[in-house]
């Protein structure tokens, strides 16, 4: 015959069967039956013992169970999923390119822990899921950061106490300081042999990369800049205002990735494409740059990215990604010269002048002759050379 401590969390109550389970300090009465048969309680018995366990391997998900209970809301907060959700949610008025970001990120940690009790998840299992993958450091850290923001979300709510990820971040710096590579420029003899085969494309295509090369603009920045942003004639020094970007959706926002806006000054490589540029799309005093494809605004950098790998392709020039033009403008002049690392960190548009720091200045000197010289000598000779051959 079954014992008193065989029904242990099982309450038999006016010919009703309610079982008592406990999640993150949250206690839980759940009806379960009004058979109230020994057999029975036994199976509630049974049934809490699995649950039990489950909680314990935050794997619990009460609507799993008990589809009709009315703690399913309450139950349901409390799971990893259920809280990224709620802090997703709250990132109102961020770019949609940042936020399409931070959805990638919750996704790639809602495949590990998505019906987990966030209560349950410590510093050993997120590393552990670091330390397995083999995304980029970058991509790596940038996942980071949305987990760290989840967990502060949860402690908000009193669902845990201490956020992991401090402990977590000391785990597994090894492997992300061994993964993290500089961002990789572009050989300058390259530089000529692209912007040439750019102009024998279309000379707006030339234009387009030749004054990216020159400013290391993002390419959200420069696609949506317009004329009445460009002080070519401006005193003491030309300069452009950056003060917006155009997302992957083509939405303007008027703020920068960092919010803040910036008044690069126009080298004379830049202010001599954009005096090129002015005969293609000066006359309507709108987007400076037009996508050469449509004679329409770029919608997005997909254009740029197409025509870029094919120019790489045909002159078999090993792939770098197009947005690696940012990192050449800004690498060749700071290997040549770290003294300019105020100026290239506010032509770029970085928080802060350690963000280009980290990027940018590389233990290493070895460059040859022509990047010591300056992005706008390479860009020089390459102007001199547009109309020769790749």
């Amino acid at each position: 015959m079954p014992k008193k401590s065989d029904y242990v969390g099982v309450e038999n109550t006016n010919d009703q069967l309610w079982i008592h389970i406990k999640i993150n300090g949250h206690r839980f009465r759940i009806f379960y039956s009004t058979n109230t048969s020994p057999k029975n309680m036994l199976k509630a018995a049974l049934l809490r013992a699995e649950i039990v366990k489950k909680i314990k391997a935050g794997q619990f998900v009460m609507s799993d169970y008990f589809p009709n209970s009315k703690h399913n809301e309450v139950a349901s907060t409390q799971i990893f999923s259920a809280i990224a959700k709620l802090w997703l949610g709250g990132k109102g008025g961020i770019k949609s390119d940042t936020k399409y970001g931070y959805e990638k990120s919750v996704n790639f940690w809602n495949k590990h822990f998505k019906d987990k009790q966030i209560s349950i998840l410590n510093y050993l299992d997120i590393a552990g899921v670091i330390n397995n993958s083999k995304l980029a450091a970058s991509t790596l850290g940038n996942h980071m950061i949305v987990i760290r923001n989840i967990f502060d979300a949860a402690i908000a709510l009193d669902l845990i106490t201490k956020n992991p990820m401090p402990k977590v971040e000391i785990e597994v710096a090894a492997k992300l300081k061994k993964q993290f590579k500089m961002p990789e420029a572009i050989d300058p003899d390259n530089i000529p042999r692209i912007l040439v085969w750019m102009d024998k494309r279309d000379p707006r295509w030339r234009i387009y990369f030749g004054f990216n090369f020159a400013m290391g603009l993002r390419p959200s920045e420069q696609i949506c800049a317009l004329w009445t942003d460009c002080f070519i004639d401006g005193k003491p020094l030309p300069y452009i205002v950056i003060n917006k970007a155009k997302t992957h959706k083509g939405v303007i926002h008027p703020f920068t990735k960092n919010k803040k806006s910036r008044e690069p000054i126009l080298n004379s490589v830049a202010l001599g494409y954009l005096k090129e540029q002015r005969a293609f799309s000066g006359i309507k005093g709108e987007e400076v740059f037009l996508n050469p494809n449509t004679g329409k605004p770029f919608f997005s950098n997909k254009a740029q990215r197409t025509i870029w790998t094919e120019c790489l392709k045909e002159l078999k020039i090993p792939f770098v990604h197009c947005y690696n033009v940012r990192h050449t403008f800004a690498s060749h002049i700071l290997n040549a010269n770290p003294d300019l690392l105020h100026e290239v960190s506010k032509t770029l548009g970085h928080s802060s002048v350690e963000v280009t720091k980290k990027f940018y200045l590389s233990e290493s000197k070895n460059v040859n002759v022509e990047a010591q010289a300056g992005i706008e000598a390479v860009l020089s000779k390459a102007a001199q050379k547009k109309k020769g051959t790749a």
